[in-house]
Order: C-alpha cells, then structure tokens, then sequence
C-alpha cells in the first residue's frame, strides 16, 4: 500500500498550525508552487494539490496569510498565468506573490524572499515545498525523493519539505 506522504504532511501542518496560530497577530505559512500546490504534467496541464488546497482553507479560517514564493520568472504574462492556476485550483487567496526576478541566484532569491516576509512583519509559522531552497539557505546532505517534517527551515521555521518534483 503506498501511502500519500503529502496528505500525511498537510495533517502534521494543521497540526502544528492548530497549536501555533494565537501565538502571533501577524502571522502567515509560506509555499511554494510547483510541486508543491501544483504538479507540472507533459503536455502542460497542470494538477492542483487537494491536500494543499485543505490547508490554505484551514488558514484562511485561521486569519493565516498565504504567501507564494515561486521561482517563476517574473514578467506580468507570467504573473498573470500563474494567479489563473491558482484561482483555477481555488487558492489565489494570498496576500503576495513572490516570483524570481531576471539574473537572480535560486536558493539566494528564495532565501531573500522569506527575509522580506519576515521584515513586513509576519510571523512564518510554516514554510512548505519540493525543494531545500523553500526552507533553507544551506542544502542538508538528505535524500530529495523523501518527505521531511520539523524545524529544518531558516530561523528554525517549521518546515515540510517534500519529494522533489524533478526526480
């Protein structure tokens, strides 16, 4: 029997996110994009994440911000393209959209992003992707086929870190 680690991780999150949501008044969960709320398939169509989409409802009722950073390139077609994915699967309810600027370093970027979070203010309770980049400035020597729960994240955020989308 397979199990579905993302179902498993997205229940651990509620978890934590049930026990930490009074601790800050401005607060919010950070995630990634591809393969994280969305599966890039051949031929371009695209999948929304179920189990994501539970939880952005959960942190809505929570008063919990959704924040994307996405390495996207950033141009407005883009831009534009991606918050018709995220409507379409029923999560554009975020409060911003970071997408990569042109020439930028990946891990430095996704790193740079969360700062910026974490400078207007928030709270990050939870930080969520397929990715090391989507959570920490420094890659653990881990396997990236393999779903990780726990304080992994830059300031020691409770993070999620699931199977890479490229494997």
């Amino acid at each position: 029997m397979e199990v579905d680690c993302t179902a498993t991780a997205v229940r651990w999150a509620l978890a934590y996110l049930g026990c930490m949501q009074h601790l800050t008044d401005k607060k919010c969960i950070v995630l990634d994009i591809d393969g994280t709320c969305l599966i890039n398939g051949k031929n371009g169509e695209t999948k929304c994440v179920l189990h994501l989409r539970t939880l952005v409802d959960a942190c809505q009722k929570s008063s919990i911000s959704i924040i994307f950073v996405t390495a996207r390139p950033e141009s407005l077609d883009n831009r534009e393209h991606t918050e018709r994915q995220l409507q379409r699967c029923g999560i554009a309810c975020h409060e911003k959209l970071f997408m990569m600027p042109p020439k930028a370093e990946y891990s430095r970027y996704k790193w740079r992003a969360r700062q910026q979070v974490i400078e207007d203010g928030y709270t990050i309770l939870l930080s969520i992707g397929d990715q090391w980049a989507d959570m920490t400035r420094k890659e653990p020597n881990l396997e990236d086929s393999k779903t990780y729960i726990g304080q992994i994240g830059d300031n020691s955020c409770f993070a999620i870190k699931l199977p890479s989308e490229f494997l």
